[in-house]
């Protein structure tokens, strides 16, 4: 029989399966990859905090119980940095502070693109394909090859937030579609969540950013927190499409008012999570 090798062949290479999620290769490849994930993950349960910047998602956090992992939101990540060690969440607010500068012509195209260069400034499209990525590896790090075959995770936010921001930031459809690409990997772990959803008034959202005082977020605008705030819970609604989605909201949390979020766990379908709802109940009755 002939040699069937192709005759111009790249040489063989070994992938990490967080490489992969970020490659384009052929759907019953990729179907193999998914239903991977769907068996890593199938005794596992997921929740996810949603909200605008603010809103006291990690706070909310010590109302979990202690043994459910926490996963903070990757933009504060202190692995979340630059080859220089610095925050890449700071370097796209001074991206969007120069980038105003240049909208209202305090500054020149060209002494803008020397600042961006110069500073290692993060664009909306740079950034959105960070975050994407480091999702990926979150997701495999912490998630998918932790050696737990049953475990409760807490999400600060998903990976559509980067649709979600993406979007509030002006990138343009196309752009999101090609950063989105792979987003169907993710699918397997938004499919088996419930999300909850946290919003308050734009004067506590103001007050909660001045409170907390992270250091990465020092160059952000109130403006652009106001406008965020105003627009998130119909881009979260966007960015989630028709995926399965059950979503738990309440207005103006007050941390220390543990009964709005008893009443809010006791509305979780009993049946499927009677054992979870047992566990936080009992924490919160502690608590109250």
């Amino acid at each position: 029989m002939d040699n069937i090798e192709p005759k111009n062949h790249s040489e063989w290479k070994l992938y990490t399966f967080q490489e992969v999620l970020s490659m384009k290769c052929i759907d019953d490849f990729e179907e193999y990859i998914r239903k991977t994930i769907q068996r890593l993950v199938q005794h596992k349960n997921f929740w996810i905090k949603e909200g605008a910047i603010a809103q006291g998602k990690s706070f909310l956090q010590k109302y979990f119980p202690k043994e459910w992992k926490e996963i903070p939101e990757v933009t504060v990540s202190k692995t979340f940095v630059n080859k220089e060690g610095e925050s890449e969440l700071t370097k796209f607010y001074e991206y969007l502070k120069e980038e105003k500068r240049y909208l209202n012509k305090e500054i020149s195209e060209e002494e803008f693109q020397r600042i961006v260069v110069e500073k290692r400034l993060n664009s909306n499209i740079v950034f959105q394909e960070k975050i994407e990525k480091e999702y990926f590896k979150v997701l495999c790090d912490q998630v998918l090859f932790d050696e737990k075959k049953e475990e409760t995770y807490v999400w600060d936010r998903s990976q559509q937030s980067t649709t979600i921001f993406a979007r509030f930031n002006g990138m343009k459809e196309k752009e999101i579609q090609k950063l989105k690409s792979h987003e169907f990997y993710f699918d397997e772990i938004i499919k088996r969540s419930v999300v909850i959803y946290i919003y308050t008034s734009v004067r506590q959202t103001i007050q909660n950013e001045q409170k907390r005082k992270r250091l990465e977020e020092k160059d952000l605008d109130i403006k652009y927190l106001r406008e965020l705030k105003e627009r998130y819970y119909s881009l979260m609604i966007e960015a989630y499409g028709n995926k399965p989605l059950k979503i738990r909201s309440f207005e103006n949390f007050n941390i220390s008012e543990t009964n709005i979020f008893k009443k809010l766990w006791r509305n979780i379908d009993p049946k499927k999570e009677q054992r979870l709802q047992k566990k936080l109940n009992d924490v919160l009755e502690n608590n109250v």
